[in-house]
């Protein structure tokens, strides 16, 4: 069995292209315009060529050692898929891996937190995973939104309650609070039923910054239009026209397309 499990914590220039058995994933980190470490990270796991999990992880501004958090995500994750009596039953491990994470932050004992989006990818199905405002968005060839995460957070409960509506949610709710999160006191995760992939079908993971500069339809447009391997191009593109708001905060995603195997 081979495995490979890569952590993208850098300032990338554009997205950048893996290519797996199952599909091809774009993956992108940008940090914020402040001189601090980088607090996002795309976590992405392989097994026999075929990417099996992927995780994007948000250090919370304005606890303490953000990037410290993060970096305890990624080991947790590598420390349960890489052991060697870890689970042939990947909810397991996806389980295992975010409950250690969750630990392995409060151990920290600093005050620090961190979101967590993440999708398991099996053979026909895909699964979520989410606890913060960092989102999830499982998405059809044609552009049907197939699963959306919620945020948790009070602008997420605003907008899942349609008490407001997302052009004008920022003038009402603060969007710098998160209500949940790994290193939370409880922490809450969110876990979706089985959602059966079928070819073509896209997997894309962001931290808030994408969630609060662009309304859910335009997320969907720019993930659905176009060809496939401009889609997340287009996003950077889109973040480079509004950079001043962009820098206000580290940037992270991730876009799949599945491609079905025989």
């Amino acid at each position: 069995m081979s495995l490979d499990i890569q952590f993208h914590n850098e300032e990338m220039e554009a997205p950048k292209a893996l290519n797996f058995l199952n599909g091809v994933l774009y993956v992108y980190t940008n940090p914020s315009g402040w001189d601090k470490p980088m607090e996002d990270a795309v976590i992405t796991v392989a097994k026999d060529d075929t990417l099996i999990a992927a995780f994007v992880c948000d250090g919370m501004g304005g606890h303490a050692g953000a990037d410290k958090a993060v970096k305890a995500v990624y080991e947790s994750v590598k420390t349960v898929f890489s052991k060697k009596t870890a689970s042939n039953n990947l909810r397991e491990n996806m389980m295992d891996a975010i409950e250690l994470a969750d630990s392995n932050v409060k151990e920290l004992k600093i005050g620090a937190g961190s979101t967590i989006a993440a999708f398991e990818i099996g053979e026909s199905y895909a699964r979520s995973y989410h606890a913060g405002d960092s989102i999830c968005y499982f998405i059809g060839p044609r552009g049907k939104i197939k699963y959306m995460s919620m945020e948790h957070s009070p602008r997420g409960h605003a907008l899942e309650s349609g008490l407001v509506h997302e052009k004008n949610v920022d003038k009402h709710i603060e969007d710098n609070i998160v209500s949940n999160g790994l290193g939370f006191d409880p922490m809450t995760l969110e876990v979706s039923q089985k959602l059966e992939l079928s070819n073509q079908d896209l997997l894309f993971l962001s931290s808030d910054n994408i969630a609060k500069l662009f309304s859910s339809e335009q997320i969907v447009e720019f993930i659905t239009s176009g060809e496939f391997e401009k889609r997340a191009d287009n996003i950077h593109q889109e973040l480079l026209k509004r950079i001043e708001e962009t820098k206000n905060d580290d940037t992270s995603m991730a876009l799949f397309k599945f491609n079905q195997t025989k």
